[in-house]
């Protein structure tokens, strides 16, 4: 051990002498702009790939802050980003799951920024250590020296400070008796024995120890927050990203309300659109399936006569073959679309993180010198969503296609949700549950029911039809 640390420290100060006679001092390099190299040292700085979040990038392109915004009329809405990545490489058998997956732990990083920016608790603890020697930990010894110590300074009668002198001196003169009872260790014969006798006597050399440990707690209600951007990058047998900007604002926030409340009156309104049937991709173009194929989440458009709609859109892979893979496909598309309006409505979420950095440097009896570092980072969110009663969710079109780089089914759909939707179902349930005309009470139960004969058929093949388009007469 000792012979590999110090051959690789000599070949790092050959290493570094040949770069420069001296030290460099980084914060006066003075890079060219176009080249990237500093003139002075021939050094050049590499930008890292990876780091830069594109929706970011776009919130920024479009003139908006990732923060606290203003409108023109003086109203103040947040932006949020969260990245997550596809833990699953693409095309793995789970990656399409994990696409889904990935954006849902986006939307939490996103909401913990939020979390974080509004309360955080936060306690640090920093601590270092410099120390040379080695202290005597011996129980019996110590118990034996603090009693004889005691003992003697209880029969001082002089002043407190000749007591305090004569225990500290009883103390060292006890200390050297049991260090000459020791036998000096004797040199070692071969590098693995002098390895063995380093690790035993490292305590005794110089050190230094550093522990930087924080910790940060976030929690809060969050309601309103609806999906605004959504990238997704998928580089071939790697892990892919999935990133996404939210924003809440007070109209978010007042028609989470309205639906909890189950009062469509407390809906806001906005601006016509005339341009609404076109807000929500089209799944029989190549543009919108492309559109549809990285959209997820809850998003917030105006329609005709300007009252504003949810739309959440969900997917999921079809795990199998079959028309029945892809009925349970659609039916977990569904149903997470569902969730994501639940989640919109109201949610609790909690933000909890801790970091820890440590180092420690140690010089050995023989010189041997000693280096450890390392760290440790954990972040834990959760969101949690009660049960929430929700009337007018409107089932859109299911759609389905084959992933564009790895082939793979997926399917999808959208449910909107509306003032208009919800006062209509509300509506409806309450019909549905009024009161019924008992039996006997109607005319047409007198007349006979003897039902009329009908011939189908038989049945010589399949096939596949659409039901009538009906009249405004017909209901």
């Amino acid at each position: 051990m000792i012979g590999k640390i110090n051959l690789a420290f000599l070949f790092s100060m050959m290493f570094i002498f040949k770069l420069s006679a001296q030290s460099i001092d980084l914060s006066s390099l003075n890079s060219d702009i176009e080249t990237g190299t500093d003139a002075g040292t021939g050094l050049t700085i590499e930008p890292l790939e990876g780091v830069a979040n594109k929706c970011e990038d776009y919130v920024i392109d479009i003139g908006k802050e990732v923060g606290e915004n203003t409108k023109s009329n003086g109203a103040k809405y947040y932006i949020g980003i969260g990245e997550s990545a596809i833990l699953a490489p693409t095309g793995h058998k789970n990656y399409i799951t994990s696409r889904q997956n990935a954006y849902e732990q986006a939307m939490l990083f996103a909401k913990s920024a939020i979390l974080e920016e509004m309360k955080s608790t936060v306690s640090r603890n920093v601590k270092l250590t410099l120390a040379q020697g080695k202290f005597v930990q011996d129980k019996n010894l110590q118990e034996e020296i603090k009693k004889e110590v005691g003992q003697n300074a209880v029969a001082d009668t002089r002043d407190s400070s000749s007591a305090y002198n004569k225990a500290m001196e009883l103390l060292n003169r006890k200390l050297d008796q049991e260090l000459e009872k020791t036998e000096p260790t004797p040199a070692p014969k071969t590098l693995e024995e002098a390895e063995n006798k380093a690790e035993e006597v490292i305590d005794t050399a110089l050190g230094q120890s550093f522990s930087d440990f924080i910790e940060s707690v976030s929690a809060s209600n969050l309601y309103g927050i609806r999906r605004l951007y959504v990238f997704e990058s998928a580089p071939p047998g790697k892990q892919g990203r999935i990133c996404v900007a939210t924003i809440h604002s007070p109209n978010t926030q007042a028609i989470a309300n309205a639906i909890l409340a189950q009062d469509a009156s407390l809906f806001p309104q906005g601006k016509p659109n005339p341009n609404y049937k076109n807000m929500i991709p089209n799944p029989k173009t190549q543009e919108g399936m492309f559109e549809l194929l990285s959209t997820f989440g809850v998003d917030v458009i105006r329609d005709e006569v300007g009252n504003f709609v949810l739309v959440s859109y969900a997917q999921s892979g079809v795990t199998g073959k079959g028309p029945v893979a892809i009925k349970v496909a659609k039916e977990k598309a569904k149903t997470r679309a569902e969730g994501n309006i639940a989640t919109f409505i109201a949610e609790a979420a909690a933000s909890k993180k801790k970091m820890q950095e440590t180092e420690s440097y140690e010089q050995a009896a023989d010189e041997a010198e000693y280096y450890k570092g390392g760290g440790a980072f954990k972040k834990d969110i959760e969101s949690v969503s009660e049960k929430i009663e929700i009337s007018g969710m409107k089932k859109g079109r299911d759609w389905g296609l084959k992933h564009p780089v790895t082939k793979q089914a997926i399917v999808g759909t959208w449910v909107t949700l509306s003032s208009s939707t919800m006062t209509s179902s509300m509506d409806r349930e309450k019909n549905m549950n009024s009161a019924r005309p008992s039996k006997g009470n109607s005319s047409a139960e007198k007349k006979s029911s003897k039902p009329s004969k009908v011939d189908y058929g038989k049945v010589k093949k399949g096939y596949s039809g659409s039901s009538r388009k009906p009249d405004d007469d017909d209901f």
